[in-house]
């Protein structure tokens, strides 16, 4: 996202002699950045692409990937090493991503020619210094940039030191705007004036942004805390949702069930029931095997208690499990606690705002979803899961430093690679707990809202109370299509 401050207006200012010929006041402003990659320590590479410069009103194309270094409107630097000076000439989305790469790695044979495919021109360290990092600025590095409007030039300093006059042929006249531009998802920019403070602005709004963070977490935790409270009570099933559970069994019966009688179903009955709840088939061989037993060879019968017995027994099991995971993360609770590793990534906000180091919450087996506005991040878009979809944590890669990290996901046989800010851990709960999610298939695929154990059919369905392969009807048919019904 860019952030432009108000406009510095090209123009010349009469002196105050009152004489007729006007002296030009030296038009000069400056401005000062910073980013802060949540995945990066002070001073490191952010990869590519970040742009400090200036533009005018007339680029508006914000929203299109790499737009602003292929437009004419643009006089800057970026963090690669290249300068952009309001070229005709066009690149690539792809190739100038490559080309900051190029320049990052110390290449600078390039310096001052211009790409066949990009106007940019790549720096040499002797007409810009590279930082410890090999780039002209890293990560929550304090840039300073002085526009000289008279001589038509940009000058930038790096946390202090001189980088030099590195951009000219600002235009003569119009209006101009100070405009950083981040690369990745999830990354704050901070820019101010000459007497402002990014890093500082950055802080407070970190700050702001994890207390509201906490308050959404917090209220998410709450949700699903109420609604567990109506399915399981003390690892065990809440007497309401036997009775519902109770209620679904009898209507796979073929006969009547004499008054007093427990309700039992026939191998194929029980099998229906077993394959729409979504259950192991080997709790269904079991429950077979014992009945027949029991009846001496004869045709197995299941009875509703058996079957409930079952459910329960898996949500034991369920819950046995999430309680073990939540005493191994208590080594590091403030990470899981707080929904910030799970949610934001491999680094916490802490009281500074700028990020700390702390451990994943990302283990191989782990269940896993998307994160709200997970498209965002690399290409999570193009993997295999999607809002409600459940993956298994299959590996956990970190960078050659420590400071990235990648997870591995299956589902449905695919395997992805996502950045840990497009994923939600099981373990942060933020989300419905393995046990809850069995109960709620159970329950949703026989027409049960899982929220308030009430039945769903005849209601209209609203925005918020649909779910993939719910079955719904129209609530008026034409006549036509009645009659044809």
């Amino acid at each position: 996202r860019s952030i432009m401050p108000s406009s510095v207006r090209n123009s010349s200012v009469p002196s105050p002699t009152g004489s007729n010929l006007e002296r030009k006041r030296r038009r000069i402003f400056g401005f000062r950045v910073a980013f802060d990659h949540a995945g990066r320590d002070d001073g490191r590479s952010m990869g590519g692409c970040y742009l400090v410069g200036v533009t005018t009103s007339s680029f508006v194309a914000f929203g299109e990937r790499s737009g602003l270094q292929q437009s004419r409107q643009f006089w800057g630097i970026e963090d690669g090493g290249r300068k952009y000076e309001g070229s005709t000439h066009h690149s690539s989305p792809s190739s100038s991503r490559r080309s900051s790469r190029h320049a990052s790695s110390g290449n600078s044979n390039r310096s001052n020619s211009t790409s066949s495919t990009s106007h940019g021109m790549t720096l040499s360290r002797s007409e810009a210094p590279r930082n410890a990092d090999n780039v002209l600025f890293g990560s929550r590095e304090l840039i300073t940039v002085v526009v000289d409007m008279d001589a038509r030039t940009l000058t930038y300093w790096r946390d202090g030191r001189f980088l030099g006059t590195l951009v000219t042929n600002l235009p003569r006249s119009g209006h101009l705007y100070p405009v950083a531009v981040p690369f990745n998802a999830g990354v704050s920019v901070g820019i101010t004036g000459m007497d402002g403070e990014p890093l500082s602005a950055l802080s407070e709004f970190h700050n702001a942004q994890k207390r509201a963070r906490k308050e959404k977490d917090d209220l998410r935790r709450q949700t699903l805390s109420t609604q567990r409270s109506n399915l399981i009570q003390n690892k065990r099933i809440t007497p309401q949702l036997y009775s519902v559970l109770q209620n679904i069994f009898s209507w796979y019966a073929t006969e009547e069930t004499p008054p007093g009688t427990e309700v039992t179903l026939d191998a194929i009955s029980v099998s229906r029931l077993w394959y729409r709840c979504g259950m192991k088939l080997s709790h269904l061989r079991g429950v077979l095997d014992a009945s027949c037993a029991e009846r001496g060879g004869a045709e197995p019968l299941v009875k509703a208690s058996e079957f409930i017995e079952i459910v329960a027994r898996v949500v034991a099991e369920e819950e046995e499990e999430a309680e073990a995971k939540k005493d191994k993360d208590c080594a590091f609770p403030d990470c899981i606690s707080g929904g910030l590793v799970g949610s934001m990534g491999v680094r916490s906000l802490g009281s500074g705002g700028m990020g700390t180091d702390v451990p994943s919450s990302f283990e191989v087996g782990d269940k896993v979803e998307v994160s709200e506005g997970y498209e965002r991040y690399g290409d999570a878009a193009s993997g295999p899961l999607r809002p409600g979809y459940r993956g298994t944590v299959m590996e956990v890669q970190r960078g050659p430093r420590g400071d990235r990290q990648s997870v591995r996901v299956m589902h449905n046989g695919r395997r992805w690679w996502y950045q840990p800010q497009a994923l939600l851990s099981e373990r942060s709960g933020l989300l419905e707990s393995r046990a809850v999610r069995f109960l709620r298939t159970i329950l949703r695929s026989h027409g049960y809202d899982h929220t308030t154990l009430e039945p769903l059919w005849g209601k209209t369905v609203t925005s918020e109370s649909w779910q993939l392969g719910d079955l719904v009807a129209p609530v008026r048919l034409s006549a036509k299509y009645a009659r044809a019904a």
